[in-house]
């Protein structure tokens, strides 16, 4: 059970929720893309949150991941769908513009994590760990649905395995993202 814990003092503010997190990837996303430091504003950004820069940190382009990322099983899974898909893709597969797109789609995956991950796991920053793993959710439903989109259209093809990749790197981050969630003490979703 989470213990109820509260800022030291009545003037000490909560740390964002995961709307304000939303907010401000979302308007920082509309200014530069990809995500990088570019202005006084961004700047005194990075100062208020702690931060080393607004960049997300890149996936490696190893064979295996290694380092701290590699011990988290759904960022194991992403760079494992993402090899595949790269494989498949540079085999020629067909239809090439959908396997590009699954090829983006689960490049964006490990992007995120990475980037929830390169934010870290402190209290001020928690939630928006939360907000990338959300983030990489939704590309991994969108990897699963062009997947079986292919199995549908090509049922010869080979995409099955990576389908069952999809499948798995999802519930990853659904438990991802319900272990974080549970250490977040405030209201991690209103304003």
């Amino acid at each position: 059970m989470q213990e109820n814990r509260r800022p030291a003092s009545a003037s000490e503010p909560l740390p964002w929720n995961e709307a304000q997190w939303e907010r401000f990837f979302t308007s920082h996303a509309r200014a530069s893309s990809p995500r990088a430091a570019g202005g006084a504003e961004d700047a005194e950004l990075v100062g208020l949150l702690g931060l080393e820069s607004l960049t997300s940190p890149e996936p490696p382009d190893e064979p295996a991941p290694d380092g701290p990322l590699a011990l988290l099983p759904a960022f194991r899974l992403a760079h494992e769908l993402s090899n595949g898909v790269e494989q498949r893709l540079a085999a020629g597969s067909a239809p090439q513009s959908l396997w590009r797109r699954l090829a983006s789609e689960s490049r964006a995956v490990a992007e995120c994590i990475a980037a929830g991950h390169g934010l870290g796991y402190a209290e001020a920053h928690l939630c928006g760990n939360i907000v990338q793993c959300r983030d990489a959710l939704r590309h991994a439903e969108h990897c699963a649905a062009l997947l079986r989109h292919l199995r549908r259209r090509r049922p010869a093809e080979r995409s099955s395995p990576l389908l069952g990749t999809a499948l798995f790197l999802r519930f990853a981050l659904e438990e991802r993202i319900a272990g974080l969630r549970d250490r977040v003490w405030w209201d991690h979703a209103a304003d």
